[in-house]
């Protein structure tokens, strides 16, 4: 009888196990791939955008304030920061790239790293004080550099490192800085009182202007045509000749009373830009009529509309 008595005991326990294993399978959504850390949403994990990747494979990558998400077109894969050494340095994201091996680099504002097929991250050691990087820049070469606000770090593949090779870039007090590398493997450091020339294989000044407008939005085209955007109008550099041009006519009309371009972005074909301004909406310029002298065949306007 007793023996019978903890048979059907043991039969209750099993059961109960199996029914909660079962539960809990139910509210744990269904991942196909091996990445591990992750939640599966409908939705981006925070509203504030700061960067957009495409990777080798066609899915979207966004960094926002917080939170990494990956869009395969059908649900967002949120990645986060981790307790452990293999997830996200931070939830701040600044800067997504694709290099020329399709490798996936995620800038943070506690470091960088590169995204592993199993769904973990690989830190890169940073041997400096600032490790909030703004920018991944790539070389012909394939040397990779982080741009943060007051150093440049080259990535050292042997060691995983991040090597200062810049320090102390701002100039007076300042806090706006960019970088750009040029179709001849020249680095531009874009800031508020100059543009500075560096040769990427030794890094060596090479170049240098004084700036005008206290630029706070840089953006180069076609690999030579460097635009320039502060509060008092925009500027154009051409990396080539190391000079000052004037701007296309349709871009000197785009000086609207306070107002400002504070994003500049390629669109559609070769050489047409989308300006955004701070309180005038969204602008179209055509490279293809950038010759002509009459600015409505070469500039369109997207006002912002409100409800």
């Amino acid at each position: 009888m007793k023996r019978t008595k903890v048979f059907y005991n043991a039969l209750i326990l099993l059961a109960t196990l199996l029914l909660t294993a079962c539960q809990d399978q139910k509210d744990i959504p269904e991942v196909s791939s091996p990445e591990k850390n992750l939640v599966l949403s409908d939705y981006i994990s925070n509203q504030k955008v700061k960067s957009i990747c495409e990777d080798r494979y066609g899915q979207i990558w966004i960094g926002t304030f917080r939170g990494l998400n990956k869009y395969d077109g059908n649900q967002y894969h949120q990645y986060y920061c981790v307790d452990d050494s293999l997830g996200l340095p931070d939830n701040n994201i600044t800067d997504i790239y694709r290099d020329s091996h399709n490798r996936l680099w995620v800038a943070t504002v506690n470091g960088v790293c590169l995204y592993q097929a199993n769904g973990n991250f690989n830190r890169v050691s940073i041997n400096g004080t600032n490790k909030n990087i703004e920018k991944i820049l790539e070389d012909k070469e394939g040397r990779i550099f982080f741009l943060t606000i007051t150093d440049l770090y080259q990535y050292d593949e042997n060691t995983n490192t991040a090597i200062i090779k810049l320090s102390k870039m701002l100039e007076k007090n300042s806090y706006n800085i960019s970088c750009h590398i040029d179709r001849k493997d020249v680095m531009w450091i874009v800031t508020p009182y100059s543009v500075k020339g560096y040769r990427t294989q030794d890094l060596k000044l090479i170049a240098q202007s004084p700036v005008q407008n206290y630029p706070i939005v840089s953006f180069l085209l076609d690999g030579h045509q460097l635009y320039l955007s502060g509060y008092n109008g925009m500027q154009l550099f051409d990396t080539n000749t190391r000079k000052w041009q004037h701007l296309p006519v349709a871009l000197q009309g785009l000086q609207i009373p306070n107002d400002m371009v504070n994003c500049i972005h390629p669109y559609g074909a070769k050489g047409n830009l989308l300006l955004s301004t701070t309180k005038h909406g969204l602008f179209y310029f055509n490279a293809q009529e950038g010759g002509g002298n009459h600015p409505d065949t070469k500039r369109q306007e997207f006002p912002i509309r409100s409800a």
